[in-house]
Order: structure tokens, then C-alpha cells, then sequence
């Protein structure tokens, strides 16, 4: 179906579970004390510091998380969370809102054209945001969520050799990319890096921008190949 050989996509597929992953964990809803004890025991077993090469403030975290109480940094890292993703200030706004809308429609409001798309998307999967209606579909976390299901779509497909479900995979991993997240990411994680105090937080903003743009110039050009060959 392609030019990459099987060994060469598991690798690649694994590499980039493993940064959405990371990723999803970070943005969908504040630290636990469960999660910082596993990242802290794996800065000692695991390649985990992969994620801070490069990354200033990731290697910050990641150097005191190796020395710091546990609680004290779960404490510190919540409290960030609710008040850069999730709390009004004085002007009622949030700093830095993590729903699509808020960044890419007139009005800057939740609930905008592209939740609908998203929504729409999807059911065309099979899938069903939980808390449909209630919360909008263009969270962070929830299109790095489907961009997760979609590339396991797409692993699949492709270890079954299902060639019109492997290129669907590809065709709604470009359309996610290029059509959502390339649309606000850039201002989003701006907006974190503004108004965050946290190493992690500014890190994982860091991390999040670098690696989507990547995904989307590997997708592009993965979609060139499948179309001229």
C-alpha cells in the first residue's frame, strides 16, 4: 500500500501513540498524584525524559519532579491547571480556553461551527463525546483523543491490509490536522505560555505545538505518496 515497510510504520505509530498519550494526560484534566508518582519512578527505569530534549521547561519539571514531594507538586500543578484552563478572571475571561471556538470564530464563543464538526465526524466512527451537548467536542483533549483513534484506525488497517480503511485513516488524520488543530494551536499554546507560571504546563505547551506541526507535514506528506503512487 505504501512505500514504508511494516517494522518502519510500527515504529513511527509507536513513537507517536506515545506523545499524544503524554499529551492527552497533560491537557484532559489536572495531575494526579497516581500519575506524577508513575512519571517520577519512570525518570529512573524509562526513556521518559525523551519528551524534555529540547524542551527547557519540560527538563525543569522533570529534574525537580526527581526531587520534590509528590503532593506538594500534584497541589501546585492543579491549582495551574484550574487557573489557566478553567477559571474567569477579573475581565471574565479564561486564560488560556482550551475549546477550538474560543480562538477560530468572530464572536470568540464556546459551542461555535466547528464543535458541530467535530461532533459529525465522529459519529461517522462510531464514536460519542460522553458529555455530548453538555461540553463542546473542539476540547484540546478531545481531538488529541480521536487523533489517537485514528491513528490506531489506521495501524490496524494497515496490519489487516485494508487499503480503503488504511486511506481513510490517513484522509481524517489530514482533515483533523489541517482543517482543526493547525487552525488554533498556535494561539492556544501562546496563550499558555503567556499566562502560565508552570515548567509543565509551558513545556507541554511547548511540546504540543512542535509536535503537531510535525504531525501535520508527516501527514501531508504520507497523503502525497498514497496519491501519487
Amino acid at each position: 500500500m505504501t512505500s514504508l515497510c511494516a517494522n518502519d510504520q510500527s515504529t513511527v505509530s509507536f513513537q507517536r501513540k506515545w506523545v499524544y498519550e503524554f499529551l492527552i494526560v497533560g491537557f484532559k484534566e489536572p495531575l494526579s498524584i497516581e500519575t506524577l508518582q508513575c512519571w517520577k519512578d519512570m525518570l529512573y527505569t524509562s526513556n521518559l525524559s525523551v519528551f524534555a530534549e529540547g524542551n527547557t521547561h519540560l527538563n525543569t519539571f522533570f529534574t525537580k519532579l526527581k526531587i520534590e514531594n509528590v503532593s506538594e507538586v500534584v497541589e501546585k500543578e492543579n491549582n495551574e491547571f484550574f487557573r489557566i484552563f478553567n477559571v474567569f478572571n477579573e475581565k471574565g475571561e479564561i486564560l488560556a480556553p482550551p475549546w477550538e471556538s474560543v480562538y477560530v470564530t468572530k464572536d470568540q464563543t464556546m459551542f461555535g461551527e466547528t464543535v458541530f464538526q467535530l461532533r459529525d465526524k465522529l459519529h461517522q466512527f462510531g464514536l460519542r463525546f460522553i458529555n455530548e451537548k453538555e461540553e463542546p467536542e473542539d476540547h484540546i483533549a478531545i481531538q488529541l483523543e480521536f487523533m489517537l483513534f485514528l491513528l490506531q484506525y489506521t495501524e490496524k488497517a494497515f496490519d489487516e491490509r485494508q487499503k480503503d480503511d488504511f486511506m481513510r485513516g490517513i484522509y481524517n488524520q489530514y482533515w483533523l490536522l489541517s482543517n482543526h488543530l493547525m487552525q488554533w494551536i498556535k494561539p492556544f499554546t501562546k496563550d499558555i505560555y503567556s499566562y502560565s507560571t508552570s515548567d509543565f504546563y509551558k513545556g507541554i505547551a511547548t511540546l504540543l505545538l512542535d509536535f503537531i506541526y510535525e504531525e501535520f507535514e508527516y501527514i501531508k506528506s504520507f497523503k502525497e505518496v498514497l496519491e501519487n503512487g
